[in-house]
C-alpha cells in the first residue's frame, strides 16, 4: 500500500498506521469469511479468520510511504485460499466502474467488509492522503488500484452508498431443478422458482445435492428497488456453516 501526501515521506504517524492496518485487516477478514459462509461472522468468529489469514506488516519503504503487508495464502480444506479470494474481490470492488457492479460485488464480500473498506478510504480522505494498492498474486497476475487522492475520494463515494445495506436471512424450501458449477442452484416451490448463487469457496457444500432432491437452503436475501417502476428485485446468496 503506497500512501501519497504532504506528510507521507517514508514515515507515518503510529495512530494512523494502527487505524489503517486495523481497517484493512477487518476488510480482508470479513470478505474471506463471507466468501466461505455467505454471511457475516457471529461474535468471536472473525478473530479465528484473522488468525487464519495472518495479515502482518512486513516492511516500510521510504520515498513516499509504502506499507508492505504479508499474509497466509495457503489453501483451506476446500482447496481455496481465503486470503487470495478476499483480495481478488476487494480489488474488483475498488476498480468497479458502476454502482450496479459494486452492488453485486457487495453481495459477494458482504456488507461488513464493504463498511471496513469504506471506512479505511474515509480515514485516508480525511487526512488528504492518496493511496495505491498493488498485489502480485501467486498466479503471476499483478492487481493494481489507485495512485491518487482522487482515486480514494471516488472509491469512498461509491462504497459509502452500500455501507448500510441490510440483507435479510431467509430459508428457501423446494425441489432442486438445476445445479450450475459456475455458481448457482435453482429450486422450485409450487409456482415459484428461486436462483441461489454461491461462491467457489462453497462448492464443496453444494456437491451433496442432486436434481430432484427436496431441500431447505438458508440464504441472504438482497433487495433492490427500481425507482422508475417501483419494482423490487431480490437476489439470494447461499449461507453455509
Amino acid at each position: 500500500m503506497r500512501l501519497l501526501g504532504m506528510r507521507m515521506d517514508g514515515s507515518i504517524p503510529l495512530k494512523l498506521l494502527s487505524r489503517l492496518a486495523d481497517q484493512f485487516n477487518s476488510a480482508i477478514a470479513h470478505a474471506a469469511y463471507h466468501l466461505r459462509h455467505g454471511i457475516g461472522p457471529a461474535r468471536g468468529l472473525l478473530d479465528a479468520m484473522s488468525r487464519e489469514i495472518d495479515l502482518r506488516l512486513s516492511g516500510l519503504s521510504f520515498g513516499s510511504t509504502r506499507l508492505m503487508f504479508a499474509g497466509n495464502i495457503a489453501p483451506d480444506t476446500t482447496g481455496e485460499s481465503p486470503m487470495e479470494g478476499a483480495l481478488e474481490q476487494i480489488f474488483d470492488v475498488l476498480s468497479s466502474p458502476s454502482p450496479e457492479a459494486i452492488r453485486d460485488l457487495v453481495t459477494v464480500i458482504g456488507v461488513p467488509a464493504t463498511k471496513a473498506l469504506s471506512e479505511m478510504l474515509g480515514t485516508l480522505e480525511k487526512q488528504n492522503i492518496g493511496a495505491e494498492l498493488t498485489w502480485p498474486a501467486p498466479n503471476s497476475k499483478v492487481y493494481h488500484w489507485g495512485g491518487s487522492l482522487d482515486a480514494v475520494r471516488n472509491a469512498h463515494s461509491k462504497l459509502s452508498v452500500f455501507e448500510h445495506m441490510k440483507p435479510e436471512s431467509v430459508t428457501l424450501s423446494g425441489t432442486v431443478t438445476d445445479l450450475k458449477e459456475s455458481g448457482a442452484v435453482y429450486i422450485r416451490s409450487g409456482s415459484s422458482k428461486y436462483k441461489i448463487t454461491y461462491n467457489k469457496q462453497q462448492y464443496q457444500h453444494i456437491q451433496q445435492y442432486s436434481l430432484g432432491m427436496k431441500v431447505g437452503f438458508k440464504a441472504m436475501k438482497y433487495v433492490r428497488r427500481d425507482p422508475l417502476t417501483d419494482t423490487e428485485y431480490a437476489t439470494y446468496k447461499l449461507i453455509t456453516d
